[in-house]
């Protein structure tokens, strides 16, 4: 966890993971230096799939499960958490590169 403040305050203690195979939590201590506690919740395979087409994630309920339960037993009275995404789970946009070439306009000679 990285230490410091945004411009619209102090970074929130707890941070969630939604990775493929699980949730990961954390709860930060000393402004941010350590990390005073932390939960894993397993996903089955296939509830986060990397999908540049379809969503990525296909079961909701396992997955605000896996996250209440992961925050559950560390979040304490705090309510903001920071959401940590890695690549393979953000929707990415994906150009045809011969779609883009065959369209442009060419110029005259």
């Amino acid at each position: 966890m990285t230490t410091g403040s945004t411009k619209f305050g102090a970074r929130p203690p707890l941070a969630c993971e939604i990775a493929a195979d699980r949730v990961l939590a954390g709860r930060s201590a000393d402004a941010g230096r350590m990390v005073e506690m932390c939960s894993a919740q397993e996903l089955a395979p296939g509830t986060v799939v990397p999908d540049l087409v379809e969503s990525n994630l296909r079961d909701g309920t396992a997955i605000r499960h896996a996250i209440e339960n992961a925050l559950g037993g560390i979040s304490g009275r705090s309510r903001d958490v920071i959401a940590i995404l890695p690549d393979t789970a953000v929707r990415v946009v994906l150009l045809d590169l011969r779609l883009c070439l065959r369209n442009r306009k060419r110029p005259k000679r």
